[in-house]
């Protein structure tokens, strides 16, 4: 694994300023790192249910190792607002909206037995996340309701766990391709 390709996708992920453009540069950058183990597509593509739900078609990946499972282990919606902790508490909220509204297309469709994490990205901030079911999916229709009252019903049945987050500005680059390694092959408790 390579570093300085580390540094160089965060140099240009810092100039990117569309979704598009930061989910092809994450794309990239795993296709180089992992090769033919990984297959990484549009979401849309893998899940057409997120259609409707979707910021921008071409900013949200499906992630997943090409090994054992059909199904996807990995949901990345890109930001073009920094998802800075220290700063932007409020838009990491509005990103968490925006992951329960896809878990919440996909079980519908699926079933909540579908088990992927769920990521918000501004390229360079990742948060992962694991949602589960806290109520149940039936007792919430959103339609005709606003955007806020949507977000407001998903929040009181569909929770999400951080379990993990990673600056891929700081640090080591290695220990950030171990990290993006840990995360797309399932191996959370290997550190």
């Amino acid at each position: 694994m390579d570093g300085a390709e580390i540094q160089s996708y965060v140099a240009k992920t810092r100039g990117a300023n569309t979704h598009s453009s930061k989910a092809s540069l994450f794309s990239k950058l795993v296709e180089s790192l992992f090769g033919g183990e990984v297959d990484v597509a549009l979401a849309p593509d893998v899940f057409p249910e997120l259609e409707e739900h979707l910021i921008a078609e071409k900013g949200t990946l499906a992630v997943k190792k090409k090994e054992d499972t059909p199904e996807p282990n990995l949901i990345i919606e890109f930001r073009t607002t920094k998802l800075d902790p220290l700063r932007s508490g409020e838009i990491i909220e509005r990103a968490k909206d925006q992951l329960r509204r896809f878990a919440y297309a996909i079980w519908r469709e699926r079933q909540p037995e579908l088990r992927c994490l769920l990521t918000a990205s501004d390229g360079v901030h990742n948060f992962v996340y694991r949602p589960s079911l806290k109520g149940d999916l039936d007792s919430v229709d959103l339609e005709g309701v606003s955007p806020f009252t949507i977000d407001k019903k998903l929040r009181e049945i569909i929770d999400l766990e951080e379990i993990s987050r990673q600056d891929f500005s700081r640090g080591d680059p290695e220990r950030v391709c171990k990290w993006l390694e840990r995360i797309i092959f399932g191996r959370l408790s290997d550190g």
